[in-house]
């Protein structure tokens, strides 16, 4: 698979895997990973599934919480850049800091939480029908809430949204509680 001139590196991590953004079908804000001498495709499903089990291990709200922490970095980075957020250094650190308190599978929820912080920034760019996402990052946040309380497999959770109407997204978001004041504060009407 070949992808964009345009490879951005955004963290490599201390086994030598790194992420990248790189142009893909539809934005710039494609993340790929290059690992084993090749590059390679990154797909909610397989994220969700990681959470999901990691969740059963570690407790629902243990990594529901920590994943929280992750969106509202997310929150902030798009507040302090009027709504165009990017990968800060000091992100990446508080990620890799809350990734140590997980002992032996510390590297892998590390590059799990990398993951779904990378694809959240996306997100803000990904545009449908020449228009921006409406929902931006809370897309990824209802994904993670259905697997790990909502009872989705990861499948279904990853596929949940496709063909789903924005405001009818909006309304299962809100009544499972969701802080949806980015949503108003950066949304096209």
């Amino acid at each position: 698979m070949s992808y964009g001139e345009d490879m951005r590196e955004v963290k490599k991590y201390s086994d030598g895997m790194v992420y990248y953004y790189t142009t893909g079908k539809k934005d710039p804000w494609c993340l790929i990973k290059f690992e084993n001498g090749h590059n390679e495709p990154l797909y909610d499903v397989d994220f969700l599934r990681k959470i999901q089990n990691y969740a059963k291990k570690y407790g629902k709200g243990v990594m529901y919480n920590n994943f929280l922490k992750i969106s509202d970095l997310v929150d902030s980075n798009a507040y302090e850049t009027n709504g165009k957020p990017n990968s800060k250094v000091s992100d990446i650190n508080t990620i890799d800091k809350i990734s140590a308190t997980f002992g032996q599978d510390s590297l892998d929820i590390g590059k799990m939480f990398g993951y779904f912080y990378f694809t959240m920034i996306a997100e803000w760019y990904y545009e449908n029908n020449g228009h921006p996402s409406y929902l931006k990052h809370r897309i990824k946040q209802l994904g993670v809430y259905q697997v790990i309380h909502g009872g989705l497999n990861p499948y279904e959770a990853a596929t949940f949204s496709r063909k789903r109407r924005k405001d009818v997204l909006k309304k299962i978001m809100e009544d499972i509680g969701f802080d949806m004041k980015i949503v108003e504060d950066f949304s096209l009407k």
